[in-house]
């Protein structure tokens, strides 16, 4: 599963400039609505929401198997900690208090005084929340966000914690994974159909969350990766793309479909040979393009783009490989006392998990004496 025999890489890649591509005309309408793929699929989805899909895809592939495959919990946290951390915060001050003081149209006593501000760092570093405003920063472009992809990140963590919470329970295992991934098209079954625009809040979180459980559950299942298949899967995604009902198709036959180009016969160009870019061109894609159409660089939808390609390739190389690089590095250090608390916590966890399991063995006999006295019960009663 290393980046030389497999293409999660390369596809994260690939689709992090998908979301940067897709949010060019966001970013230069206010909109997206003028994209290409909203008019082929009849206003069902855009590049920038198969790229996010893409990613959630692999998290929940990923993150399901490393918490497997991890043998302490603490060691698990701390990893997804250090992995999205300290990049999301080295963003966050850069807008709030460099970008943000420079564009601002509001004075500098005032934009420093401004509860807005400091909200903006906490909620969005913090991944508890989202807010795309800071005062008086970008009021005339098209569309005032100052990172709109953040949005996303809340419903990540959430994801990484129902695996998280699952795992302690002793509860991640294949008919979990594949009863969340049910529950959730049954709920977007019922719920829609779904234009762009329609999408709430609520909507977002089942979709994002049931397209996570759908490589959760591949994963789980250990389902073939055969190319029949994989057509077969590409085939149902394009019609449902053309006709309707792609929002079904994307926890399912474009999970198999994704998860197939990353660990079936087809060998991509490595991406990872320069550093694992994708985190780093999601966060910076946004403010780039905010800035180039706030200083008329650029203005039309494709020159946007092609600036911010060139620009947040280089942003997010360095990212990498001055920030995100050396924050994994602390995966294996250790700070005085951490063995202690580490064994402490897989050892409560452990004692849950016995709990848990002990349970669930108690409900299942009570269920089997039920069900084994009920056909006495009816005899007497007839």
């Amino acid at each position: 599963m290393t980046s030389r025999s497999n293409n999660f890489d390369t596809i994260r890649f690939f689709a992090a400039l998908a979301v940067l591509w897709s949010h060019a005309f966001s970013a230069t309408t206010g909109m997206g609505l003028s994209q290409p793929l909203v008019a082929l699929s009849e206003n069902q989805t855009t590049l920038g929401t198969v790229g996010v899909a893409a990613f959630f895809v692999i998290s929940g592939y990923l993150i399901t198997r490393s918490f497997e495959q991890t043998p302490s919990v603490w060691r698990f946290a701390k990893a997804r900690v250090v992995r999205l951390v300290p990049a999301l915060i080295i963003v966050v001050l850069l807008s709030a208090f460099v970008m943000g003081p420079i564009v601002t149209a509001v004075p500098l006593e005032e934009y420093f005084s401004s509860w807005e501000l400091y909200r903006y760092v906490v909620v969005n570093g913090s991944m508890t929340g989202y807010q795309g405003d800071l005062p008086g920063v970008f009021l005339d472009n098209p569309s005032n966000s100052v990172n709109s992809p953040l949005w996303t990140l809340p419903y990540e963590v959430e994801c990484y914690g129902l695996v998280f919470t699952l795992g302690i329970l002793g509860l991640l295992n294949r008919y979990v994974t594949l009863a969340i991934l049910a529950a959730g098209l049954t709920f977007l079954s019922i719920d829609g159909p779904y234009t762009i625009d329609e999408f709430r809040d609520w909507n977002h979180r089942v979709n994002l969350v049931t397209t996570f459980f759908g490589g959760a559950a591949i994963y789980h299942w250990r389902l073939g990766l055969t190319a029949v298949r994989a057509v077969a899967c590409a085939a149902l995604s394009l019609l449902t793309l053309l006709y309707g009902g792609f929002w079904l198709a994307l926890p399912t036959c474009f999970a198999y479909l994704v998860i197939y180009v990353a660990l079936g016969p087809i060998k991509l160009p490595d991406m990872a040979r320069y550093g694992d870019l994708s985190y780093g061109i999601y966060i910076y894609g946004w403010p780039v393009k905010q800035l180039l159409i706030h200083y008329a660089v650029a203005t039309g939808w494709f020159e946007v783009a092609m600036w911010a390609t060139v620009i947040v390739i280089g942003l997010a190389a360095l990212s990498w490989h001055v920030v995100e690089k050396n924050a994994l590095a602390l995966k294996d250090y250790n700070v005085p006392g951490e063995e202690r608390v580490s064994g402490y916590f897989d050892g409560a966890t452990a004692a849950l998990r016995s709990a848990v399991a002990r349970w669930l063995t108690i409900f299942r006999l009570s269920m089997l004496r039920g069900l084994a006295t009920s056909p006495a019960k009816n005899r007497s009663n007839g």
